[in-house]
């Protein structure tokens, strides 16, 4: 086997997440000296590891199924069962597990990476809860990110700006992030995805189970122009502890954080405790202080946050460029003037060359070129590869 299928065998093993397999790199050194590793030595590493009685914290989060409270409790440490250690040792059960791996990616086109491979996202390598190993569907981020999170039961208002901090960002260029949960994330990804912008959701279940379900519109949308991201294996279903868990994920691979809508106690604020120790940019919407929908993002701004307007303040920060409000077909041509206007008008969210833009308006390469750098100086389209444009 080489590199790569030793890291998909290690995290295919039921029961290994991302903290048991840092404890065992910290003692193998790699998924492939864990592999070879003999059952004299794995029993070793069982007895050593069970004798010490220190606490391995990992994400803060109380589970109500009994049965997974072990494994996430802050101060409680990381457990590793006789179970674990037959599992790591089974080479039939582990070829088996392999072997429905494969088959699921295959199907839906489903890719892997690993700490270590040169398409591992740059941006994880320094968490503090370290992503080992991530399947995808699509294409992981590459530009600039923003990971817009808040309130499952939204209400109008924090639907609204959702929606309008979503598709300003893609207006400016910036690929959306969320966990693809209902209320927020979703307005979120939408708005985004309607505004042309590359999706990304980070999921607590396998990349190939949509969850929830009724959002299997924008899940199918984004494996098109994005992606659907998750350290957990094909087939996983979502279980409590996981949510809270990938939050890490959607915070590390975003530049900034924005919060729509947060409760004093919201599962959001998992996502910026996280942002916050990696030190990323905080945003959050204001709401009135009598509403509880409001608080967690009010106690936010009162702690530090900036404050979020319509998400082109995002733009600005984190790409530089101003894009401008909205206007009227006609108040765009009285400011634009005819020519640039005429160019502006035949553009869409379809990339077009110069040469294509040059030759339909019937104006020179120079000229086009001059009139192109104005548009997009002012945020009006966005080069998005050498010689090729689209609205901003």
């Amino acid at each position: 086997m080489n590199d790569k299928m030793y890291w998909l065998w290690l995290s295919g093993i039921d029961n290994m997440w991302s903290k048991k397999i840092e404890i065992l790199i910290k003692r193998f050194g790699s998924a492939e000296e864990i592999y070879k590793a003999s059952k004299k030595d794995i029993m070793a590493f069982y007895r050593d590891y069970n004798k010490v009685e220190e606490n391995i914290n990992d994400v803060v989060f109380n589970s109500n199924n009994q049965n997974d409270t072990k494994y996430v409790i802050k101060g409680h440490k990381v457990e590793f069962t006789m179970e674990d250690v037959n599992r790591i040792l089974d080479k039939e059960y582990g070829k088996k597990k392999l072997e429905d791996m494969v088959k699921i990616m295959d199907r839906e086109r489903m890719k892997f990476t690993y700490m270590g491979d040169e398409n591992f996202p740059i941006k994880l390598y320094d968490l503090t809860t370290p992503v080992y190993t991530l399947f995808y569907i699509g294409k992981l981020p590459a530009g600039k990110t923003c990971s817009i999170i808040g309130a499952r039961n939204c209400s109008e208002y924090g639907k609204k700006y959702a929606l309008t901090v979503g598709e300003n960002l893609a207006r400016g260029n910036v690929e959306v992030i969320s966990g693809m949960a209902r209320g927020i994330d979703t307005y979120g990804m939408y708005g985004a995805y309607r505004g042309g912008a590359n999706v990304y959701a980070v999921l607590g279940s396998g990349a190939d189970v949509c969850y929830p379900k009724d959002n299997l519109e924008i899940y199918e949308a984004i494996k098109q122009r994005g992606g659907i991201i998750s350290e957990y294996p094909p087939g996983c279903l979502g279980l409590p502890w996981h949510f809270p868990h990938r939050n890490r994920i959607i915070s590390g691979l975003s530049d900034c954080v924005a919060v729509i809508e947060a409760r004093k106690k919201s599962g959001s604020l998992i996502t910026v405790s996280y942002a916050i120790q990696e030190g990323k940019d905080i945003y959050a919407l204001p709401g009135r202080v009598s509403d509880e929908l409001s608080v967690g993002c009010n106690e936010l701004i009162r702690d530090g946050a900036a404050v979020i307007f319509d998400g082109r303040e995002i733009v600005f920060d984190i790409t530089g460029k101003e894009i401008r409000r909205r206007v009227s077909k006609k108040a765009l041509k009285n400011e634009l003037g005819d020519e640039k206007y005429k160019i502006y008008s035949l553009l869409s969210m379809t990339p077009e060359s110069i040469e294509n833009i040059s030759r339909k308006a019937n104006v020179s390469i120079d000229i086009i070129r001059s009139h192109l750098l104005d548009l997009e100086m002012s945020g009006y389209i966005v080069e998005v590869t050498s010689g090729y444009y689209v609205r901003g």
